[in-house]
Formats: structure tokens, sequence, C-alpha cells
């Protein structure tokens, strides 16, 4: 089942990784308010200006500490 950020308890990390020359992804890993067991959802973006921005404003969401916001060495 996948992740839905409106009814997500808590965000436990964020990935940043590049798909293919103009795509990068945004992996979001959290628990969602009726469940146990971590979930995750993607989301596609065509610059790595509008992930990272993506990634920052999720985390902040979530008060995500900026160490678990993880960057692939590819990008």
């Amino acid at each position: 089942m996948k992740l839905s950020l409106s009814e997500a308890r808590s965000v436990n990390k964020i990935e940043i990784s590049r798909k293919s020359i103009s795509t990068y992804c945004v992996k979001i890993h959290g628990v969602p308010v009726n469940r146990t067991h971590e979930e995750e959802i993607s989301y596609t973006w065509s610059s790595k200006q509008e992930a990272l921005i993506c990634a920052r404003g999720i985390g902040k969401m979530f008060n995500l500490p900026s160490e678990l916001i993880l960057i692939d060495s590819g990008i």
C-alpha cells in the first residue's frame, strides 16, 4: 500500500535519486496513522532543484532532521 502524506503520522526518511538524465525521484518513507509498518510514496520531478525543494518542504512539514534527507551521490 502507498503512503498518503495527508494520513502520515511520521516520515522516517526521504531519498532523492536520479532516474534518468532529466528525471529525479523523491521517495518518502513513513508510517500512516492507522498502521504500524513503514510505507512509501514516490514523486518524480524534471529538475534537481524541484526535487530538492519537494524533499525540503516535506521534511519541514514533518520536522524531519536534515540528516535523514538522503541525496544519492550520482546527482
